[in-house]
């Protein structure tokens, strides 16, 4: 049989041939499932009632579902049990079994189950059958007494006990300042401690990790901190996974890329954009009809034509959007790798021309978006940043063509990033977020010098510029429950800033 998919109510399946790929479909029920044969792809999302296995499962069974009886295995077996319930354990008589029971948990919420067997224990070994444990997760460092372990250890059974092999073992550390026992991990259908006997008997300290890598954990000998047995293992934190410093620099150092994009935008908008009307100014008449030569004030209407975007005089407003694009990658020092990242936003705003030659009054108001990673802490960042701000332009001064002008701009912004870590040891990620304020003005005084022989606008400027960033207090939050937690924080930068610009026609 190719294909057997279940979608209702199958009263007894038994296998004694090959199928391809078996799957009882969610709210289906199965109330025996026999496999005397071979079987490639077994899942289950709706429920079996009992499932014996005397043949080959060669891919891993997922079990999404509900295994409603104790599972008997005497072939073999490689189960994922990270999102089901297997409500009356396994007993592995004489076969080969796989267990994955990592849990799939957010904030140590368990959403799988794993009972017990008529025998008190979750898994029962006998007649030389071998069981690896692929995966299990505990969300306490040890389990001191026999109602804890009866309640939270691994149950196990069978006159082979030390076939019972271990790969992977997750705890959730909460503290590096205490010694835990690793053999209570393990316990008989009385709670007693028997990690010392499965695992043939090896220490599987190397085996065990914490849930959110903050914690590394090693060996201690037995009789320090009050462990007395060859388990004994502690904690230690490692400064390297907290995630805080990242963050602080990455939001520093977004917030100075912002600003440097937008400056560089406001420079080309908040400068000259509308043409002089000479006739407001008071200190510079145009030449009047019939004068034989034309002075200063018509040769610079005449490079305002050349020059100026808007030569309307009967121009006051002006608009503008555009969006912009950028990729980045800074080295964050201090042993935290690079910091890559890919930033795009739209800025748009609009000017007004105030009368009497009082200069150029405007505002704007933008969005960027910034997806960053830095891969030593696997880190990604997601920032959402909305800001805005006013401008203001004016030529304060004439030396017959040449202009002497002052430019000044204010900014806010607001940016909230949101901070997925994902773990060494589980594929889960774990959302954080914290929220940004930047505020900052800058004044710049300059020059606008005309080359007539070269028809060409030379202009510098030299200016101060003040950025602020604030955060409030936010925490950074860990599988296991473990957070990161930093008080609001302030950071102010004044710069000094020169700028050159040549325009020609």
């Amino acid at each position: 049989m190719k294909n057997f998919n279940n979608k209702g109510l199958g009263n007894k399946l038994i296998n004694t041939k090959s199928i391809s790929n078996l799957n009882n479909h969610t709210n289906a029920n199965i109330k025996i499932l026999h496999n005397q044969g071979n079987i490639d792809t077994l899942a289950n999302t709706g429920t079996i009632d009992t499932f014996n296995n005397e043949g080959n499962i060669k891919n891993t069974f997922t079990n999404q579902g509900i295994i409603a009886n104790t599972i008997t295995n005497k072939g073999t077996l490689n189960i994922d049990n990270t999102k089901g319930k297997i409500q009356k354990g396994i007993i592995n008589d004489g076969g080969i079994l796989i267990i994955d029971n990592h849990d799939e948990i957010t904030n140590t919420k368990v959403k799988n189950i794993f009972g017990k067997t008529a025998n008190g224990v979750h898994i029962e070994n006998k007649n030389n059958g071998k069981v690896n444990i692929k995966g299990w997760y505990f969300n306490d460092e040890e389990s001191k007494s026999k109602e804890e372990r009866l309640n939270n250890s691994i149950l196990v059974g069978g006159d082979n006990i030390k076939d019972i092999k271990i790969d992977k073992i997750i705890v959730n550390v909460k503290d590096d300042k205490k010694v835990y026992d690793s053999n209570t991990f393990f316990a008989d259908k009385d709670g007693n401690i028997i990690g010392d006997q499965v695992n043939n008997g090896e220490n599987f300290i190397d085996k065990i990790a914490n849930i959110n890598d903050i914690y590394k954990l090693y060996k201690i000998d037995s009789g320090i901190g009050g462990c007395f047995s060859s388990g004994c293992y502690s904690a230690t934190l490692q400064t390297n996974e907290l995630s805080g410093k990242t963050l602080a620099k990455s939001i520093i150092y977004s917030s100075r890329l912002r600003y440097i994009n937008i400056s560089n935008i406001l420079r080309d908008i908040n400068g000259k954009t509308f043409k002089t009307d000479f006739t407001q100014v008071d200190e510079m008449d145009k030449s009047k009809k019939g004068e034989p030569y034309g002075n200063d004030a018509d040769l610079l209407s005449e490079l305002d034509d050349i020059f100026v975007k808007h030569t309307s005089l009967d121009d006051s407003h002006l608009g503008f959007l555009m969006p912009y694009y950028n990729y980045s990658s800074v080295n964050l020092g201090e042993g935290l790798g690079r910091l890559k990242g890919n930033t795009s936003g739209i800025i748009g705003g609009v000017q007004k021309n105030l009368a009497n030659d009082n200069g150029i009054f405007g505002f704007y108001v933008g969005y960027e978006q910034a997806n960053k990673e830095q891969n030593i802490q696997r880190l990604e960042f997601d920032d959402k940043t909305y800001y805005g701000g006013l401008t203001y332009y004016n030529v304060f001064a004439r030396s017959g063509i040449n202009e002497y002008f002052i430019s000044a701009s204010t900014r806010f912004d607001y940016t909230n990033t949101d901070i997925t870590k994902t773990y060494t040891n589980r594929i889960t990620k774990i959302n954080s977020d914290a929220k940004i304020y930047g505020y900052g003005a800058d004044v710049k005084i300059g020059m606008n010098y005309f080359n007539t022989l070269n028809i060409a606008m030379f202009s510098p400027e030299i200016g101060l510029s003040y950025q602020g960033m604030s955060s409030k207090n936010f925490t950074l939050r860990h599988l296991g429950d473990l957070n990161e937690h930093y008080n609001a924080t302030q950071v102010n930068f004044f710069r000094c800033n020169t700028s050159f610009k040549y325009q020609t026609p």
